[in-house]
């Protein structure tokens, strides 16, 4: 009995390791992750003009390789080279099935609506986000195109990916959810780059656009939830930064204050600031000088 015992343990704990292991080699990726029965809101549908959708479509005709798995999106780059094409993480929203069965329960009901409530809240969140960054930033976060319902019949096309294990799939560009976005470098890589090299004329070009793409956003009366600059921006160039991370974003009440503006990129900036005063603190004085600059250009723009 008790070698039986220590066979099934062992067993078990081998089904654990290689479903852990699996995931890790497949980043989680799934069909039924990314595949979610869409309420129809139109808030939510998009639409291009003639020649902006014929650019998607074109897009769409390419096939997409795994390239990363972000906070709420698997990321697969385009054949070119110059898009990616995010298809939503809608597993993290759904609520679980153990929750409505949980209803059943008198004494788990409380627990196990706050549950499905929750993830209902945190679904209407992305989603709004997400309707935000498409119709009041697309030149700060590089969209070209968002598809969030699943109940539209204009692209009548599929979509051709391939996971990271190299398995080719194909998508009903109608039926799921999904983003394209410019293809960029991470900023976080471009600054170490530049500071190594002791770069500091395109240094400069891309923190004048980092605080551009920051305080265009701001102006807007909009805010980033979750503004790291070491994963959530991206860079083109050196003259084009975007914010790649569009999951997070909901309105905010501006303050027209010159000082309150140049405090809030301040505030913004100052994990990035701590690099750069750590590793090049020759360059500090030219970074205030940008500062001063996009907080002293906002104010004459109004």
């Amino acid at each position: 009995m008790k070698k039986r015992i220590i066979a099934i343990s062992l067993l078990l704990l081998v089904a654990i390791g290689s479903g852990s292991m699996w995931h890790r080699v497949t980043a989680g990726f799934g069909l039924n992750k990314i595949q979610f029965d869409l309420p129809t809101n139109p808030d939510w549908d998009f639409h291009l003009s003639k020649e902006s959708f014929g650019q998607v479509q074109d897009i769409l005709d390419q096939e997409f390789t795994y390239l990363a798995k972000g906070r709420q999106s698997y990321v697969f780059e385009s054949a070119d080279g110059n898009y990616v094409i995010k298809f939503f993480r809608y597993h993290l929203v759904r609520p679980r099935v153990r929750h409505y069965f949980l209803q059943l329960f008198k004494q788990f009901r409380a627990y196990a609506s706050y549950r499905i409530l929750g993830k209902r809240h945190q679904f209407q969140g992305w989603m709004d986000s997400y309707s935000l960054a498409f119709r009041e930033l697309k030149e700060e976060t590089g969209i070209l195109y968002m598809h969030l319902t699943n109940t539209t019949s204009r692209h009548n096309k599929q979509i051709a990916i391939r996971d990271r294990l190299n398995r080719k799939y194909s998508l009903d560009a109608d039926k799921v959810g999904f983003l394209i976005q410019k293809k960029v470098d991470l900023l976080y890589d471009r600054v170490l780059e530049l500071t190594k090299a002791k770069d500091f004329d395109n240094l400069a070009r891309v923190m004048e656009a980092y605080l551009r793409t920051v305080a265009s956003r701001y102006q807007k009366g909009i805010k980033n939830k979750d503004h790291a600059w070491t994963h959530n921006y991206g860079v083109y160039g050196f003259d084009e930064v975007y914010e790649i991370d569009v999951g997070r974003y909901c309105p905010k009440k501006i303050d027209k204050n010159y000082s309150h503006f140049q405090n809030t990129l301040l505030r913004f900036t100052f994990p990035i600031q701590e690099y750069l005063k750590a590793n090049v603190p020759e360059f500090m004085e030219t970074f205030d000088h940008i500062l001063i600059a996009e907080a002293k250009r906002y104010f004459s723009e109004e």
